[in-house]
């Protein structure tokens, strides 16, 4: 118990050590996740949106209201619940050493990477665990509702209610008859019939989710190009732990052979090979990243502790107490230095002097309208998103036109990487679009840590912040 709850502690420090260090998501989709969070209140169909995710949304919309730190800090608070979710199932299903399922947990690379960040994979981990909890502690219709809700949170929750309803059928331990088992496993299909009557609710259209489907997410839309059908498994370092990968997929092994806790290892390989299928096809924006599998987080714990009991048994003097904390240690260490490494969590810093020049210069300048390249931007002027119109990168020359449309008073702030690189719009575009140029700034962003040129992780980023005005006429 006491190993526990000092670990639980490491957990809440380190995601409060990664708030206040890192200002910023490693990818731009953490920022748009609380701008979205946030202003639901005021676009109320962003509480069912599907790129969205409605439970997000339910889950964040306060904290959001506190601001992004506010928002990142509640992460943290998601994120060790999961960790101590985990531990408590560990209890339940008699593991040895069960507290060792929480470091297995934090020191996974790609969550410790959104430990406090608005990603939905830590939110989907931890509805996860404690479904896996309920299911456990012999409450396994519970277990099947809050596992219908994982469709709320990431796409992969249909993954999980399939295996989970085959699990269901074949358990003669829930119900005698096949029919009363399968009457049982219709529980797996409240979450998403919640999710279509509320967003039937909300915007009046019973084929919202249909709808509202982002165009890249489409079967053969390829949108982020096609990869190996071992690409997640070179991943799997990031995934697990470059040192910690060993016991975990020792521990899968066992898991598939242990008919009890079979469940536990079925729902991370059947994702695994999904995805790795899909990733060799383009299907459904599939982007061979590996916080996909972050969001099984509680399975992968759950292995590597019992892949650790394994390797003490067998080889007691070599897995020891020294080789533990040795090997937590350096996890410890790569794991900061990985989050270090993401450079696109350091723009922030960059949008801040922005804002703060902006504050200090032009404090009465009216602004109607704002536009802008990077979640960062929006979140430090605090503006609402809807006041940004599509900018298509696949049609530059309708977004440019959009831009020459665009009223007087719109203030636009920009970069030199992310907006010609995510929406195919220069600096030149904008001013020739009629924007007066008022604020430039070239940076070198460093890292807090040294960066290691021999993995190419880490280094300098050159940045340069913009800000434009379109002026009354």
């Amino acid at each position: 118990m006491t190993s526990a709850l000092l670990w639980i502690v490491a957990c809440l420090a380190s995601g409060l050590v990664l708030v206040v260090l890192y200002p910023d998501s490693y990818q731009q989709d953490g920022g748009h996740h609380f701008i979205f969070a946030r202003w639901a209140w005021q676009h109320p169909e962003l509480f069912v949106s599907v790129w969205q995710r409605p439970l997000f949304s339910l889950v964040h919309a306060v904290p959001a209201l506190g601001g992004y730190e506010v928002s990142r800090c509640w992460a943290v608070l998601i994120s060790t619940t999961g960790a101590t979710l985990t531990w408590l199932t560990a209890r339940r299903i008699g593991l040895a050493n069960s507290w060792r399922c929480i470091p297995f947990y934090l020191l996974q690379p790609a969550l410790f990477l959104m430990w406090g960040d608005t990603m939905t994979e830590p939110l989907f981990a931890t509805v996860l665990s404690a479904a896996l909890l309920a299911h456990f502690s012999d409450r396994q219709r519970l277990g099947a509702v809050l596992a219908s809700l994982l469709i709320g949170a990431r796409p992969e929750g249909a993954f999980v209610a399939l295996v989970w309803g085959l699990m269901m059928l074949g358990n003669p331990a829930l119900a005698k008859s096949l029919l009363s088992r399968g009457l049982c496993s219709l529980l797996l299909a409240l979450g998403l019939v919640s999710w279509v009557l509320a967003a039937w609710t909300i915007s009046g259209d019973p084929l919202y989710i249909i709808h509202n489907w982002p165009p890249d997410w489409s079967a053969g839309a390829a949108a982020y190009g096609k990869g190996p059908l071992w690409q997640y498994l070179a991943r799997f370092p990031e995934i697990a732990g470059p040192l910690l990968m060993i016991p975990v997929a020792a521990g899968l092994w066992n898991l598939t052979r242990s008919p009890g806790l079979r469940l536990v290892a079925a729902l991370f390989l059947f994702t695994f090979a999904m995805h790795s299928v899909m990733r060799v096809f383009g299907l459904f924006g599939s982007a061979g990243y590996a916080r996909y599998f972050s969001a099984f987080a509680p399975c992968l714990a759950i292995a590597g502790c019992v892949g650790w009991n394994q390797f003490c048994a067998r080889w007691p003097q070599a897995c020891n107490g020294r080789t533990w904390a040795a090997a937590v240690v350096v996890s410890f260490v790569a794991n900061f230095w990985f989050v270090d490494g993401a450079a696109w969590n350091r723009d922030a810093r960059a949008v801040q002097s922005a804002k703060a020049w902006f504050d200090l210069n032009q404090p009465g300048l009216r602004v109607d309208r704002f536009l802008w390249s990077q979640a960062a931007m929006n979140i430090a002027w605090d503006r609402d998103p809807w006041e940004e119109p599509t900018l298509s990168a696949a049609d530059p020359a309708g977004a440019l036109a959009t831009l020459r449309s665009m009223p007087p008073r719109t203030l636009i702030c920009w970069d030199a990487e992310t907006g010609p690189a995510l929406k195919n719009i220069s600096i030149e575009g904008i001013k020739a679009s009629g924007f007066r140029l008022i604020y430039q700034q070239s940076h070198q962003l460093l890292g807090l840590m040294p960066a290691f040129s021999m993995f190419n992780w880490g280094g300098p980023r050159p940045q340069t912040i913009y800000i434009l005005y379109k002026d009354p006429h």
